[in-house]
Order: structure tokens, then sequence, then C-alpha cells
């Protein structure tokens, strides 16, 4: 309804009707909004949900009918007849007089701005999770927060002519200065209390109000007073902190245990602040000054520091912290957090020290902001024992991250950088790095079992191993004698999907026992050996314009199919494994090396394909072969990619076909086709190695030109 038009409801017969809404709940809009008049009433019938409701005029009545919710309803004109609410109202807005009644609740929020009147006969039900009521007017009428609802944040600067009963819990109530109240009745718990204002009759007997509020000034500490304590801004209390935590004296025994706990520092304490062994305190939220430090030997849910705690976080032996947010500006002084027991969740948006006593664990999740940095001092070593952990790292961390046996890591990202190891024992679904890695990957470095799923590297792993132990496992290994490099990434019996370059990896990747590895991808630099001994790996794919330094295949190892395009600067090394090798047109192999009753297949262009360069093919040991299957020489006289031959079993080298482009009549001499190391297309006794090849038959056969196909 626009703004200034009338719409009048004639179902009634003579104007003034009903308009009748059936919403359903995956409606799209599900709004309302008057910003005229409606002569009627608008009913929101069973199991409809209206999103957004502006009232505008309306000369009839708004219900809600049972089953029937309405998520936000703003009061913006007069509604003649009322608000009847026989289910649920979210958010309740008044920005104009308004009468209330029904059986249902609200359970979001009340807000009545100043000047306006919300007027419950038959009182208000507030039934929430984390709702607020915010009264600047005048409520007359009662309203009560039943059982098991959590009003998080009640503020009255208004009027409240009835009854205000809390059966629920409130974490903050204010009464400000022009506030007052007719009647408060306190049936449970209340977290943080503060009057300014009048509460003509007030019966907390059957409750707890555990929370003080200081708004001045306290000179001789707050130590044991209560439950909850918020200092507020400009706020000053001279002394120690010590909250009565878990254990509220709720009953004259002080023996009951009361439901929460909470500590708002938003000005200044001058000393220490401890939560005794016992104890639990839900939130612990410093955005001002603690001048000494939190000592926690209790419990503590939430941990968010924004402000300066000039000594730092001290989580002792046997205590334990759910989540620490270090937010951006905040100040721990040189001492930081020391752990000496279990945090859950560390999320660091400053720069912040940490230390642990090496009984220290992380239990769910670390986080480090682009930017900032976690130092780890004494051991140096931040250790998580996790069952569904995660790591994030967009900044530094300076110090070494253990896995500890039985731990699991599903998601280890790191962008930033880490300056020190990883120590895995446990399970790792993924390391994604496109960071910087600057010390060893370790995994399994006891004979533990443990496990590494899948490495996907875009950045740069700078010296580091990646060790590996038993079935789906890293675990610690020497140098290979026959690399020139240290070991990167290094696989023992591991089933993976995945090992993925795009970055830099300066080191080897070696993979050990009967290892099963789908895809082993370089996009980019290995500084270093790709290592197979034993096992399988069913594709390695080295890209047009990557490098790795060389491949080395013993044990019985497997590669279903090597793929080319790119650099392997040294040879190819394959002692009694099995391999498959496809080197395309802008391919380069250093050579191709078989031993020890090894076979490997060959593959260098096709007919319509040139292949790419291939150095010198060695076949040594009477029952290694090598199958050259397909090889585009190229003009036999000036042959671009001649095959070149070594080793003494040259007949075990057979050659499938071989492309050559002649012209027909002319005579060629195979021995172009065919050379040695020397380049010389014949042995030291003068034979042609030619005719040395497919158990001395020769390449005659194998031979294929242009009129051929």
């Amino acid at each position: 309804n626009n703004n200034g038009y009338t719409l009048t409801i004639n179902n009634g017969g003579s104007g003034n009707g009903t308009i009748y809404i059936n919403f359903g709940t995956d409606a799209q809009v599900g709004t309302i909004n008057n910003l005229g008049t409606i002569l009627g009433s608008i009913d929101n019938q069973t199991s409809s949900t209206i999103k957004s409701f502006n009232t505008g005029s309306i000369s009839g009545s708004i219900i809600n009918n049972a089953d029937a919710t309405i998520e936000t309803l703003n009061v913006t004109g007069n509604v003649t007849n009322g608000i009847t609410n026989n289910s649920n109202i979210g958010s309740l807005m008044v920005n104009e007089s308004v009468n209330y009644s029904g059986s249902g609740s609200i359970t979001n929020k009340i807000d009545v701005e100043s000047g306006d009147t919300l007027t419950a006969g038959s009182g208000i039900t507030f039934n929430s999770t984390n709702g607020t009521i915010n009264n600047a007017g005048t409520i007359n009428g009662n309203i009560t927060n039943i059982a098991d609802s959590i009003l998080t944040d009640f503020t009255n600067s208004g009027s409240i002519s009835g009854t205000f009963t809390n059966k629920g819990h409130i974490v903050k109530f204010v009464n400000e200065s022009t506030g007052s109240i007719n009647n408060f009745v306190n049936d449970n718990t209340i977290s943080f209390f503060e009057n300014n204002g009048i509460i003509t009759s007030f019966n907390g007997n059957n409750g707890t109000i555990y929370g003080v509020i200081n708004s001045k000034t306290i000179t001789n500490g707050f130590e044991n007073v209560a439950t909850s304590l918020w200092n507020k801004e400009n706020a000053l209390i001279q002394g120690n902190v010590a909250l009565k935590g878990d254990y509220k004296d709720c009953t004259d025994s002080g023996g009951t245990i009361c439901k929460t706990s909470d500590l708002i520092n938003e000005g200044t304490i001058t000393g220490n602040v401890t939560n005794d062994k016992g104890k639990e305190i839900n939130l612990v939220e410093n955005t001002g000054t603690i001048g000494g430090s939190i000592a926690n030997s209790g419990s503590i849910n939430i941990f968010e520091v924004s402000g300066t705690i000039a000594n730092g976080i001290l989580n002792d032996t046997n205590a334990s912290i759910s989540s620490i947010t270090i937010n951006k500006g905040a100040n721990l002084g040189s001492n930081g957090i020391t752990n000496n027991s279990n945090i859950g969740s560390l999320k660091v948006y400053e720069s912040v020290n940490y230390k642990g006593n090496g009984s220290d664990r992380i239990t769910q999740a670390l986080e480090v902001a682009k930017d900032k940095t976690l130092t780890i001092g004494n051991s140096g070593t931040l250790s998580f024992k996790s069952t569904n952990g995660t790591i994030n790292n967009a900044g530094t961390i300076a110090g070494n991250l253990s896995n500890v046996k039985d731990s699991i890591i599903t998601s280890f990202n790191n962008s930033g950088t880490i300056n020190g190891d990883i120590n895995n024992e446990g399970t790792i679904t993924s390391i994604n790095n496109s960071g910087v890695i600057t010390g060893e990957i370790i995994s399994g470095s006891s004979g533990q079992t443990s496990q590494i799923d899948k490495i996907i590297n875009t950045g740069t792993i700078g010296t580091a191993k990646t060790k590996v132990a038993t079935f789906k496992t890293l675990v610690a290994s020497n140098q290979d004698v026959s690399s020139n490099f240290s070991d990167a990434i290094s696989l023992n019996t591991i089933t993976t999907t995945e090992i993925s370059n795009g970055g830099l990896i300066n080191g080897n990747i070696r993979v050990k026992g009967q290892s099963d590895i789908q895809e082993l991808n370089n996009t980019d630099t290995i500084d270093g050996c790709i290592i197979l001994e034993g096992g399988r790996i069913g594709n390695i794919n080295n890209t047009n314009g990557a490098i790795a330094n060389c491949m080395s295949f013993s044990s019985g190892a497997n590669v279903d199919n090597i793929t080319n395009e790119g650099t392997i600067k040294d040879k190819i090394t394959n002692d009694s494994g099995s391999i498959t090798i496809n080197n395309g047109g802008s391919g380069s192999i250093g050579g191709i090396t078989t031993s020890n009753g090894g076979t490997t297949n060959i593959s260098n262009g096709g007919f319509q394909n040139s292949g790419g360069n291939i150095g010198l093919i060695t076949n040594t040991g009477s029952n290694s072969t090598t199958n050259i299957i397909e090889w585009n020489v190229g003009n036999p006289d000036n042959p671009k990619s001649p095959i070149k031959v070594a080793g003494d079993n040259l007949g075990g080298i057979n050659t499938g076909t071989i492309y050559v482009d002649i012209t027909p009549g002319k005579v060629y001499d195979v021995e172009q086709i065919v050379i040695g190391e020397d380049g010389d297309g014949a042995d030291s006794n003068g034979d042609s190695l030619a005719d040395q090849l497919n158990n001395g038959q020769g390449i005659f056969d194998s031979l294929h030109h242009a009129s051929d196909i």
C-alpha cells in the first residue's frame, strides 16, 4: 500500500473486513509494507510466515494465529484494535502506541521508542535463546521471561508500570537514570545488574543476581564478591579481581552451582584476575586495561581480548579454555599466552607470543590472520590433540607445529609463512600450502601409524621433509644415497589421491613401500627428484614449463604413465620397476636408464606429432627391457630426434614404430637413426648399434614413412 493511499477491505460487507494471510515458509518475500491506511484487519493464518510487517495505519486489528509466525512486526501507525498474538512474533518494534494481547510469545526483541506506549492487558511472554528488550517508552502490563529463555540485553530508560518477572536468564540488565519499574521479580539468574533509576518493588528471594556492574570506582579490589563482573568504560578497580565462578552463594550454604559466570572489562583493573580451580567462567571479554595477568586454573568457555593484559594469559595445568580470540589492537605484553593444558580454538588477529610446557594442546582450531605473527617460545612447539581440527595460517607462525598421536586435523591451509617444522604423528586429511614452509614436514618419525592424505603445494616448501610410517602413513627415512637432494615429501606405504605442486618444492618427493598414489602433478618446480621405491603411482604429469631434476623408480615400482611436456633435467632411472613414459613435443628428458630387470615403455611423438628431446637410453642387465613404442625421428639424414642408446643389453631395447621422413628411392643409413653417446652409429667394435636392437634383428621392420601411412 503506497504512501497516502487507503485499502478498504469489503469482505465483511461494508468495509472493515479481514485479509487472511497464508504465506508458505518457503515464500521468497513474505512481507507486508503499509505506508498508507488499511480499513480492516490482517489475519495471519496457521502455518503462515510473515517475514516483515510494517503496519502503517490499520483500522481493525492484527491477528497472529496459533502456529503462525511474524518474524518482524514494526508498528509504524495506529492499529485501532491492537495486536492479538497466539503464536510467535520474533521482533516487536513499537514506533506508535499499540495494545497487545494473546497467548503467544516474543522470541527475539521488544523495542519501544520514546513517547510510545505498549499496553499489554494480558501480559507479554518472552521466550528467546538470544533476545533483547529496549524500552525507552512506556509498557503498561506485565512481562515474563519464561524458564530457559535467555535475554542477552535488557535496557530500560522508560517506564514499566506492571511487573517484570524473570524465570530464565538475563546476561545484562540496565535500568537507566530515567527508567522506572513498578515491580521487579527475579526467580532465576541475572549475570549483570545495574540500577541507576527507580524500582518501586523488588523481589529476588527465589533467584540470584550474581553479576555486578561497576560504573565508577572500587578501591580495594573485587575478590569473591560475585560470580560475574562488568567493569564499564572509564570505571576503575584498584586491586585484584577473583570471581566466584561456577560456585556462587545462591543459597545460605553456598553450595549451589550457578549456571553461568561472565567477566567483561571495558575499564581498568590495576591488579591480576584469577579463576580458581573448580570454577567456570562462561565469558571473559577485555576491551580495557588489566595491569597484571589473567590466570586460569579452572574453566573458561569464551575468552576475547581487544585491550591490554600487561602480563598476559596463563592457562594452568589441568585447566581449560574453550576458545581464545586475540583481536586486532590487543596487547598481552611479552608474556603473551602461557598454556600448560588445553585450549580449544586459538584465533590470532593480533601478533602474540605463545609458550607451553610440552603438555599443552590445541584441541579444535588455530587461525593466524594476515600480517600477524604467532611466536612460539620455550620448546618452540604448539601441539594439536583434536578429533576434527583445523589450521588456517595467513600470517606468520614462528615455531613448530605438532599433531600428536591419534589426533585428526581435517584441514591445514597455509597461505602465510611457517618458520618451523610440522610434525605429524596422527592424521592430516590435507595440507594445502600456497605460502612458505621453511622447516620440515615430519610424519611418523617414531615409527608410529600416521597419515597425510593429500598435499597440495602452490607456494614454497623450503628444505622440508615429509617423513612417513605405515599404511596410509608418513615415516622417518634417511636420505637416499643416489640423490643429491634432501627429501621434501616422503611417503611410506600410503594410499592417497593427489600430490600437486604449482610452486616450489625444494627437495625430493619420495614414495616408499606398497604405496598407491593416484596422481602426482607438477606445474612448476621440483628442485629435487621424484623417487618411487616400490608401490604404484597412477599418473605423473610434468606439464609444459614445469621442471623436475630427475625421477627414480626401484624395488618393483610401477608407474602407469609419465606424461612429460616440461623438463626433467637429469634422467629417469628405472631399477627393477615397470614404467611408461610419454614425452610430448615440448618435453625434455636428460636420459632414461633401465636396469635390474626393469621394464620401461617409451613414446616420443608419433607420425603427426614430433617428439621432444630424450637423452641417452641405457638398458643394462640381461633381464632388463626397454620398449620404444613410438618415436618420430624426422629426416634420417639429419635426425631431429635420433635414438641414443647405451648399456650392456642393447638387444633388450625393442622398437615398435619409428617414424621417418624420407624421399622414396633414396638410400639412408640406419646408423644416423640410432647412435651412441658419442654420436656414432657403431660401437667400439665397429658394429652397428641399430642392428643390435630387437635381440639383434635390427630396426628395419620398425621403420615407417609417409607412403606407408
